[in-house]
């Protein structure tokens, strides 16, 4: 049994958890019953006289991995500023049998997306009186910052500000360019082969299911910090997203780092943070 750490600031009664079915059909409807796992890290009840939180929407990578409940230097750095953060385990994340991570692959930035918005409602709706539906933000990475770009086009006036590290924004330049390039067939709901070459059809799709397709829908601000030596999503992926941004009067910021995927070099992991965290306080909503 490993012994219990306390961090400084943050009492371990604030990590709440809980799962919902995403009431929107599955377009199978054998995945539609499948939970969906949300963890909360913030306050359930405030000093009085004290603001609502910021909240900060997190969905995880893989996309079929999973978010639980165990310390995160980064959670904690933004909690300690003052944030409250929902983490959604949406379908496809590990954790609910086979048919948890079937339900996901060719249908990704649809049911993935669906659920981390319905996380965040319910988020919300549990701790109306903490957290300031106002002053609801994004981050995620790789397929996180895939979430996180299409949840900007998706739901325009409700989240105000995006941080997107290494993100997927199109499935189909990706496909030919990545050193995972059976994820982007699989994710897409195509078969693949090494052999495989991305034809006028799959292009279509992938678009369609992409960040990139839903560009014009993007009002928010959206920082992208994107590592040079990525070789898992390309930073072409990031900077173009960028220049699309910027061609529409986006306003937009572009880091780029000496790093690959992870972004988890020292120098580079705390100045991912900080540039973060500043662009979330730049854009928040006077209480």
């Amino acid at each position: 049994v490993s012994q219990e750490r306390k961090v400084p600031g943050i009492p371990i009664e604030w990590y709440t958890q809980w799962t919902f079915t995403n009431d929107t059909p599955h377009p199978d409807p054998k995945y539609s019953d499948i939970p969906v796992s949300v963890i909360y890290v913030g306050p359930s009840t405030l000093d009085p006289g004290s603001s609502k939180r910021p909240l900060i929407c997190w969905p995880h990578g893989g996309p079929h991995s999973t978010l639980v409940n165990a310390y995160s230097p980064l959670a904690a750095f933004f909690v300690r500023l003052g944030y409250s953060i929902v983490f959604t385990n949406f379908r496809g994340s590990l954790g609910f049998g086979q048919d948890g991570v079937d339900a996901l692959p060719g249908y990704v930035g649809n049911t993935d997306v669906s659920d981390v918005h319905k996380g965040t409602l319910e988020c919300i709706k549990r701790f109306n009186s903490v957290v300031d539906e106002n002053n609801v933000f994004l981050f995620g990475g790789s397929h996180g910052g895939f979430l996180v770009t299409h949840l900007a086009a998706q739901h325009p006036n409700f989240y105000k500000a995006v941080a997107a590290r290494n993100p997927v924004t199109d499935l189909g330049t990706m496909s030919s360019i990545t050193d995972i390039r059976e994820w982007t067939f699989v994710e897409a709901g195509e078969d693949f082969k090494h052999s495989s070459v991305c034809g006028p059809a799959e292009l279509t799709k992938m678009y369609h299911m992409s960040p990139i397709s839903l560009i014009d829908s993007v009002k928010i601000p959206v920082m992208l910090l994107i590592g040079k030596n990525d070789r898992r999503v390309p930073p072409s992926q990031g900077i173009n997203y960028y220049k699309m941004l910027c061609a529409r009067g986006i306003e937009t910021q572009l880091h780029l780092y000496e790093d690959c995927h992870p972004l988890s070099k020292v120098d580079v992991e705390l100045d991912v943070l900080v540039n973060s965290a500043l662009w979330f306080d730049k854009y928040k909503a006077a209480q």
